[in-house]
């Protein structure tokens, strides 16, 4: 059962994305502009070079940056980087790209083991009659996200933007002898949690009616009596039982 939650989704857009961003733009410039990598040796004049380039001198007119081989301005790494930048704005606005490596690296997958005696997920087990109708809530760690962000702002600091991801997360619980058990975690929308809730609900029924099956009935009650040779001897006695009474000609 893949999902995605709101945890891992904020871990992506607040740490992984942004900081690949900045990481591979800080490598477009650092292969256009850096001094070549030093060999075995050399190290202390390739640091030498390196703060070259980054100490800014007096500037005596426009154009002249660097010292040295940076007199002329050269512009090829800045381009990359602008084009790199557009290119990232374009992605965040299409979601199926954007959200891709979550989705694909960041997903968790739940197994949920259902049979006519036990419920299984997560290394727990749970009696089956024990267990009620599933149901899809609004996340329940909203409330407590929610009161973090908020503290924040009232001391002066950023709120993390937490809470939003939990607004758009919904768990499928399932109530155990009258206390609630969370199966999932998933964010995104409720019509997917409302999908596991259906498909964990199916799965329950099934097992139920194989059980019953097994049983000689089904989810109705037991199956009907087929004909078999008892049934064929009872119809044979109860025709001389007729015989006997004069009226053989009635069945």
């Amino acid at each position: 059962m893949p999902h995605l939650t709101p945890r891992r989704a904020y871990l992506y857009d607040a740490w992984l994305f942004p900081w690949a961003v900045r990481i591979i733009g800080i490598s477009i410039l650092y292969d256009a502009y850096a001094p070549p990598w030093p060999h075995s040796a050399g190290w202390v004049q390739w640091l030498l070079d390196w703060g070259e380039v980054l100490a800014i001198t007096a500037i005596a007119t426009a154009g002249d940056v660097f010292r040295g081989d940076w007199e002329t301005l050269r512009v090829e790494g800045w381009v990359l980087l602008a084009i790199w930048i557009v290119g990232v704005a374009i992605v965040k606005r299409i979601p199926h790209f954007y959200n891709w490596p979550a989705r694909r690296f960041l997903i968790k997958r739940t197994a949920v083991t259902v049979t006519p005696d036990i419920i299984a997920f997560k290394g727990q087990r749970f009696a089956s009659d024990g267990v009620g109708p599933l149901a899809v809530l609004q996340d329940q760690d909203l409330g407590i996200e929610t009161m973090r962000d908020q503290s924040r702002r009232e001391a002066g600091k950023r709120p993390r933007g937490k809470a939003r991801y939990f607004q758009n997360a919904f768990e499928v619980v399932m109530p155990y002898h009258g206390e609630p058990v969370v199966v999932v975690s998933i964010y995104g929308s409720k019509l997917r949690a409302d999908q596991v809730a259906a498909r964990i609900m199916l799965a329950r029924q099934l097992a139920s009616q194989r059980q019953a099956a097994a049983a000689g009935g089904d989810e109705f009650g037991p199956g009907p009596s087929l004909p078999d040779e008892e049934g064929e001897a009872a119809a044979e006695t109860d025709g001389s039982f007729w015989r006997r009474m004069g009226l053989g000609g009635r069945r």
